[in-house]
């Protein structure tokens, strides 16, 4: 990121993807830490020029936040990420960075990459449904939603209605009085829970809001 300009503070770890597992090394006192991506995920790659005859291949400037997005905790979280996004907002075509995404096929890096170009207003609403159709699809190959007539528009089916409403049931009736009886309220995302037990319960109760959420806005 700070390669293409995405940051506002110097980096003092260098993060290099590679389809090989290789161990973190410090090289005349930088650090350099090996992030594995397997070869059909290798790409969106430019030839970033040091010298007149050394060359090094570095992800692109569409690819760059892709990778933010896939493991945040190596670039500072997504809050980095959305600050590079805004920063290079001119010169970044959305287009490709959206189809890079697709190609990933990693559904939490599509969710957020389209949270982000929603909330900045970096992409055109045609794009940004490439992004929402995803989840989409999915629901509908589980029999989850149907087209509402001829309109670009969904509704539950029957099958859709039933899981639903079992999964708020499971909310309401299982998660809430444990919570209520075990864990304090989680105040952040960031917060650290006490026991594995309560991190378990903490990552169901957000896949299950997700799911809710998917629903009801479909």
């Amino acid at each position: 990121m700070e390669l293409h300009r995405m940051v506002t503070q110097p980096q003092f770890t260098v993060f290099t993807s590679t389809p090989k597992r290789l161990r973190t090394r410090t090289i005349h006192g930088t650090e350099f830490r090996f992030a594995f991506v397997p070869v059909g995920r290798l790409f969106g790659v430019a030839t970033h020029w040091i010298t007149k005859q050394e060359a090094v291949r570095t992800s692109d400037l569409e690819r760059t936040p892709i990778d933010g997005l896939r493991q945040p905790e190596y670039c500072g979280g997504i809050a980095e990420v959305a600050k590079g996004l805004w920063m290079r907002r001119d010169d970044l075509k959305t287009s490709r960075v959206i189809e890079y995404a697709l190609r990933l096929r990693v559904g939490s890096v599509i969710r957020r990459l389209g949270y982000l170009l929603d909330l900045y207003r970096l992409a055109p609403e045609l794009e940004l449904e490439r992004l929402r159709s995803v989840d989409l699809r999915k629901m509908k190959a589980h029999g989850l939603i149907e087209r509402d007539g001829k309109r670009y528009a969904y509704r539950l089916t029957g099958k859709g209605t039933k899981v639903a409403l079992t999964f708020v049931l499971f909310h309401q009736r299982l998660c809430g009085p444990l919570a209520n009886s075990l864990f304090h309220h989680q105040p952040n995302s960031d917060a650290r829970p006490n026991s594995k037990l309560e991190a378990a319960y903490h990552k169901a109760d957000a896949s299950i809001r997700n799911v809710i959420q998917l629903l009801e806005a479909a």
